[in-house]
C-alpha cells in the first residue's frame, strides 16, 4: 500500500518536473524571438 503511493508520488514529481522543463524551454524560445524582434525595431529606427 505504501509503496504504491510513495511510487505514485514520484510519478506525479517527475511529471511536474517535466512539464516545469518544457515550460522553461518555451520561455526561452519565447525571449529569443522577443529579442530577436527587439533587434529589427532598433535596426527600423536607426539605433544599433
Amino acid at each position: 500500500m505504501i509503496t504504491a503511493v510513495v511510487k505514485e508520488s514520484q510519478r506525479q514529481v517527475e511529471a511536474h518536473r517535466i512539464a516545469f522543463y518544457r515550460q522553461m524551454v518555451a520561455l526561452d524560445d519565447r525571449f529569443k524571438q522577443l529579442e530577436a524582434k527587439l533587434q529589427q525595431v532598433k535596426a527600423n529606427c536607426g539605433v544599433v
